[in-house]
């Protein structure tokens, strides 16, 4: 396997061959990183903010407009930060705009609630990977092996978490179409929705008297009953916050059952 750092190609091998000693061919932890960044990102960082609009065709303040929704930080004019796939995807929201008909007021409020909701999704799934990075090293293994293990983790899962990503992303835009297409166009801007709350009882006394291990266990737990009940009789989960989970339903009768 091949990263590049600072333009320079370099092999390192994740496993020992036959005769041959763990650890005996290394690559530095920052080269990892950047090998892991490159295959994310799908090339080096080259351009800067005002580059990549020139190229996408965008103007610059709102390309500047877009990467703040987005929930990246600020970056200077001059720094060569972005890569081509920035602009392959600046293109492509100017063509989802332009095609969708979206207003400019409202370009905005869209790209934010992209950017929150895949925010989250990968905080979790990198902690997974990590996780998984720690199970499969041993104990005293150095920074070095873990960041061999994860950019070697990252080029095997990339292509599988997009595709079920994919997946899970198209059955649930069906699940919501279906949802607004059943009711009659002259009634769709009028919705009636029953709205559910739940909660762990005495949790805040539970804080104080449980370790870290056990209350995490307790809200995965938490979460997973509660969401499996909420789907189980058609309600749909908004959102889960600690030891709270909010919830909607379509009638009283499957609110009452949740």
């Amino acid at each position: 396997m091949s990263v590049q750092d600072a333009g320079r190609a370099e092999t390192y091998e994740p496993y020992p061959r036959e005769g041959q000693q763990r650890g005996a061919a290394r690559v530095p932890v920052q080269a990892s990183a950047d090998g892991i960044e490159e295959m994310l990102l799908g090339g080096p960082r080259r351009y800067t903010r005002l580059e990549v609009a020139e190229r996408a065709g965008v103007p610059p303040e709102r390309s500047r407009g877009i990467w703040l929704a987005l929930g990246f930080a600020d970056v200077a004019d001059d720094a060569r930060v972005f890569t081509d796939g920035d602009i392959e995807a600046a293109r492509t929201w100017t063509v989802l705009v332009d095609g969708a008909g979206i207003p400019s007021d409202k370009e905005l409020s869209h790209v934010r609630a992209i950017g929150q909701t895949f925010s989250r999704l990968a905080d979790w799934q990198v902690r997974e990977i990590m996780a998984r990075v720690s199970e499969l090293t041993e104990d005293e293994a150095d920074d070095q092996e873990r960041a061999v293990r994860a950019a070697e983790l990252t080029e095997v899962l990339l292509p599988v978490v997009e595709t079920l990503q994919s997946y899970a992303w198209r059955r649930h835009l069906a699940a919501a179409a279906g949802r607004y297409l059943s009711v009659p166009s002259g009634e769709q801007s009028v919705t009636t929705l029953i709205v559910g709350f739940a909660d762990i009882v005495g949790y805040t006394s539970t804080v104080r008297h449980t370790d870290i291990n056990e209350l995490s266990a307790l809200l995965e737990g938490f979460e997973e009953n509660a969401s499996e009940t909420i789907v189980r009789h058609h309600g749909q989960v908004v959102k889960t916050v600690g030891d709270e989970v909010m919830f909607i339903a379509d009638t009283p009768r499957d609110a009452a059952e949740i």
